[in-house]
C-alpha cells in the first residue's frame, strides 16, 4: 500500500514528538531516578533575594518605604491642610484645590504624552516638536501657599524640558522660613538631587542626604522620599563605580521595606564582577556590607548554558565563585561571616579540598553546611552519611505543597532536597522510606515509579492505607484532571493504585481508591466481564457484556487501567508523550554511574510488575482480546459481528497492523455476506465507520482508505490466525 504525504507529515511529527526520553527541557519530564550521578551531585543555587535578606545591618532603619500613594492626590491633601491652617473657609478651599488641580493634572498628562511620543523635553527641546501645552503657571490661584506654588511651577518647567527655571523655583522654596515650607521641603531637595543626578552628581548626592537630615528633623515626608533617597544616592556612586558605597545605600534602601533596592544589589554585584579584576575585588570584600553581598551572588549565580559551552570551547570557566575564592585568599581577612556559605561557594567552584577546610570552621548543624558535607559524602561513596544530612534538612525546610514531573528551577528548592534524598534511600533498598519522600517532596515521576513498579501491590495498599485517606472531592467537573497534575498527592496516588489494581484484576480492591468520577465507567466494565465469563448465560448475552467491556475498555482503558509510566504515560496528558521504560534508563546508568543506579532487587521487582502486554496503550490489546471473545460467541455473517470486528481491528491498526490483521482477516472470511465484509474485502483492510457501542443508527461505511505505517510485533498473531478457521467451522456447524 501507497503511503499518502499527509498521513507521513503526520506520522513524522508526531515521532519526533514522542522523543523516548526522560529530558531536562520545556514539558518534558525531569527524573532524578532516570538522571546521572550529576543530578545528586550537582551544586545546588540558592535564591539571591533570600540570601540578600539575612544580611543585617547594625542600626535599624530610621525610614520606612511608602507604597500605594498617589502624587497628586497626596499633593492635594497637604495643600487642604495647608490652607485650612491659614484659616480660609471649606468653599475657598475647595475651590482652590479644584483649580490646582486641573493644573496639576495638565501637567501629569504631558508628561504621559512625552512618554507615548518618546520625547524627551530636556534632550529633543529644539530638534523635534513635542506635545502642545495645555497648562500655565499664572494660572494657579493667588491663594495657594508660596511652597505649594513654587513647587508646582517647578514641576511645571521640568515636564517642559526648562531645568534651570525649574531649579530655580524649587531653590526659592529653601530660601523660605521654614515655617512657610513646611511641605515641599522634603520634595524640592529631592527633585533638586534628581535634576542634578546627570551632571551634578555631587550635588546631587548632598541633595539626597539632606532629604534624610531634615525628614529627621520633622518636616514631613508623605511619599517615602527619604527612605527611596537611599537608591537615588546610590545609583550616583554606582555611575561612578564607587560600588562599596552603592551596596551600602542599597542595603540601607532595601532596610526600609524598598523591595526594588534587592534587583538593584543584583545589578551592582554582576557589575562588579564583570568590570573588577581579582584583585579589585579582593578590596571591596574588605568592607563587610559588599563582602556579605558578593558572596549572595556568588552562591546564587549560575550560568546561562548558552555561556557554558562558549567556556568549555575556550577551555576555562571564569565563575563568580572561583573568581569571590580568589579575592579571600588575596584579600587576607582575618575573618568572614557565613562560612558555611563559603564552603557552598567553593563547592560550586569545584574546588571540593577548600569547601571541606570552610566546613571545618563553620557551624555544623547550619542546613548550608549539612547540605555541603551530604554533597561531599556522596562523592566520596558514603551514601548513608549523606542520606542523614539530607533528612536532617528536609526535616527543617519543610515538603514541596504540589506534585509535579518537572522542575527547573536552579534554586535549592524542598523538591531538590527530597528528590536527591529519596534516591538515595532507592540506591539502599529503602522504598517504602523513598516513596514517601519523593511523595513529600512534589517529584511524582520518581514516586510513581517506585509505587508502579518496586512496591508490590499489598506493600503499595498499605502505605496508602496509612498515609493518604481520600481527599475531599473536587468542586465542579474534574473529568479533565487526571492526565494533568491538578489533583491532589493523595488523589494521584490512590488513583495510580486503583489502576494497578485493576491490571491485576482485584477489582474488589481497586474500586476504593478510583476518583468518583471513574466510578460509573468502572462499575459498568467490571459488571460486563463479570456477565461475559458467566458460562451460565446464553452466549449472545456473553457476547454483548463482552463487547461493552471491550469498546470500555478501549475508551476508557487509560483512566481505568493505564499505566503511570511507560509504556501508557498517563501522567502526560493521557499518554500524549512517549517515554522510555524507566528501567531500562535505570540498567543502562549501571555503565556510567556509580552510586544513583539499580540494586538487584530494584531490577527484580521492577521485571516482576510490568504491565501486560508491555506496549503502548496496553489497554488497546486487552480491549481487542476482549472483542475477540466477544466475537466467538456470535454467528457468523451478523452484521453486529462485522461491526466488532471491524471496530476492535481499527483500535490497533495503527500501533500493530499484524495484530489488526487478524480481526481484518477474520471480518472477510466470517462475515463476507454482510456490507461491511464486502466493504473490507474491496479495501483489503478495515472500512471507517463510526466507533459506537452499539449501532443504534445506520451505519456510513467510508471509502476513504487508511494507510498504516507504524509496525508493531504481535507475539500471538499467528495464534490468533490459527483460531480463525476452527471459529468459522464451529459457527459453520
Amino acid at each position: 500500500m501507497c503511503k499518502s504525504k499527509n498521513n507521513l507529515l503526520a506520522i513524522l511529527a508526531f515521532a519526533v514528538f514522542s522523543l523516548s526520553a526522560f529530558a531536562c527541557g520545556p514539558m518534558f519530564p525531569n527524573s532524578y531516578l532516570m538522571g546521572g550521578d550529576d543530578m545528586l551531585t550537582d551544586s545546588p543555587r540558592f535564591k539571591f533575594y533570600e540570601e540578600i535578606d539575612r544580611i543585617q545591618l547594625e542600626k535599624p532603619a530610621e525610614f520606612q518605604a511608602v507604597y500605594d500613594v498617589e502624587t497628586i492626590s497626596m499633593d492635594l491633601q497637604e495643600l487642604s491642610e495647608a490652607l485650612e491652617a491659614q484659616g480660609h473657609t471649606s468653599d475657598s478651599i475647595k475651590t482652590t484645590t479644584s483649580k490646582y488641580k486641573s493644573i496639576r493634572e495638565a501637567i501629569n498628562q504631558y508628561k504621559w504624552n512625552c512618554q507615548r511620543q518618546d520625547f524627551d523635553p530636556v534632550e529633543d527641546t529644539g530638534k523635534k516638536a513635542g506635545p502642545k501645552v495645555t497648562f500655565s503657571t499664572q494660572q494657579i490661584p493667588n491663594e495657594v501657599p508660596a511652597e505649594f506654588s513654587l513647587y508646582l511651577q517647578g514641576v511645571s518647567h521640568y515636564q517642559t524640558g526648562n531645568l534651570a527655571k525649574a531649579i530655580d523655583a524649587w531653590l526659592k522654596i529653601l530660601q523660605l522660613p521654614p515655617g512657610q515650607r513646611r511641605y515641599r521641603t522634603t520634595w524640592s531637595l529631592y527633585m533638586l538631587g534628581l535634576s542634578a543626578k546627570k551632571h551634578r552628581p555631587h550635588i546631587a548626592s548632598l541633595c539626597f542626604q539632606r532629604v534624610r537630615q531634615l525628614a529627621r528633623r520633622g518636616f514631613p515626608d508623605s511619599l517615602g522620599l527619604a527612605a527611596s533617597s537611599y537608591g537615588q544616592e546610590a545609583a550616583v556612586y554606582l555611575a561612578k563605580e564607587q560600588y562599596t558605597q552603592a551596596i551600602e545605600l542599597y542595603l540601607q534602601q532595601k532596610q526600609t521595606g524598598d523591595h526594588s533596592a534587592r534587583a538593584s544589589l543584583l545589578f551592582v554585584s554582576s557589575e562588579v564582577f564583570k568590570n573588577c579584576g581579582t584583585e579589585e575585588i579582593s578590596e571591596l570584600i574588605k568592607h563587610p556590607l559588599s563582602r556579605q553581598v558578593l558572596a549572595s551572588y556568588a552562591v546564587s549565580y549560575c550560568r546561562p548554558y548558552w555561556s557554558r559551552s562558549q567556556e568549555q570551547d575556550a577551555g576555562h570557566a571564569i565563575t563568580p565563585q572561583k573568581t569571590l575564592l580568589e579575592a579571600i585568599e588575596l584579600a587576607h581577612l582575618d575573618s568572614v561571616e557565613k562560612t558555611d556559605q563559603m564552603a557552598m561557594i567553593a563547592y560550586q567552584a569545584g574546588n571540593f579540598q577548600k569547601a571541606r577546610l570552610w566546613l571545618n570552621v563553620a557551624n555544623r548543624d547550619s542546613l548550608i553546611s549539612r547540605r555541603v558535607r551530604a554533597k561531599l559524602y556522596l562523592m566520596e561513596g558514603k551514601i548513608k552519611k549523606s542520606a542523614e544530612d539530607l533528612a536532617f534538612i528536609a526535616r527543617q525546610t519543610g515538603p514541596g505543597e504540589l506534585m509535579c514531573f518537572d522542575e527547573h528551577d536552579y534554586t535549592d528548592t524542598p523538591y531538590k532536597i527530597y528528590s536527591e534524598l529519596g534516591s538515595l534511600y532507592v540506591s539502599q533498598a529503602m522504598y517504602l522510606q523513598a516513596l514517601d519522600t519523593l511523595m513529600h517532596g512534589g517529584n511524582w515521576i520518581d514516586a510513581a515509579y517506585i509505587a508502579e513498579r518496586v512496591l508490590t501491590p499489598p506493600e503499595l495498599q498499605h502505605y496508602v492505607d496509612i498515609n493518604w485517606p481520600p481527599e475531599p472531592p473536587v468542586v465542579g467537573d474534574s473529568s479533565e484532571t487526571f492526565g494533568d497534575l491538578s489533583a491532589g498527592k493523595a488523589t494521584r496516588i490512590r488513583y495510580l493504585l486503583a489502576r494497578r489494581l485493576t491490571r491485576l484484576q482485584q477489582y474488589d480492591n481497586a474500586r476504593y481508591y478510583y476518583p468518583e468520577e471513574c466510578l460509573n465507567d468502572f462499575d459498568t466494565f467490571v459488571a460486563a466481564l463479570e456477565k461475559g465469563n458467566n458460562p451460565q448465560l446464553p452466549d449472545d448475552q456473553r457476547a454483548d457484556a463482552l463487547w461493552t467491556a471491550a469498546w470500555l475498555a478501549r475508551h476508557r482503558g487509560m483512566e481505568l487501567m493505564g499505566t503511570e509510566l511507560a509504556p501508557d504515560a498517563f501522567f502526560y496528558y493521557k499518554g500524549n508523550l512517549r517515554i522510555r521504560n524507566a528501567l531500562d534508563v535505570r540498567v543502562d546508568a549501571l555503565e556510567t554511574n556509580q552510586f544513583n543506579i539499580p540494586t538487584q532487587d530494584e531490577i527484580n521487582r521492577s521485571q516482576q510488575h510490568m504491565a501486560s502486554p508491555f506496549k503502548r496503550f496496553h489497554y488497546r490489546y486487552i480491549a481487542s482480546d476482549l472483542a475477540w471473545e466477544a466475537a466467538a460467541l456470535m454467528q457468523n455473517e451478523s452484521p453486529e459481528l462485522a461491526r466488532r470486528l471491524c471496530l476492535a481491528g481499527s483500535w490497533t491498526k495503527i500501533l500493530a497492523p499484524k495484530h489488526a490483521d487478524v480481526f481484518y482477516k477474520s471480518l472477510v472470511l466470517r462475515c463476507g455476506t454482510t456490507d461491511l465484509g464486502k466493504e473490507a474485502d474491496k479495501l483489503r483492510w478495515f472500512p471507517k465507520i463510526p466507533d459506537t457501542l452499539k449501532a443504534e443508527t445506520p451505519l456510513e461505511v467510508s471509502q476513504e482508505k487508511e494507510e498504516l505505517f507504524l509496525t508493531d510485533d504481535m507475539d500471538q498473531s499467528n495464534t490468533l490466525l490459527s483460531k480463525i478457521s476452527k471459529i468459522i467451522n464451529e459457527k459453520n456447524n
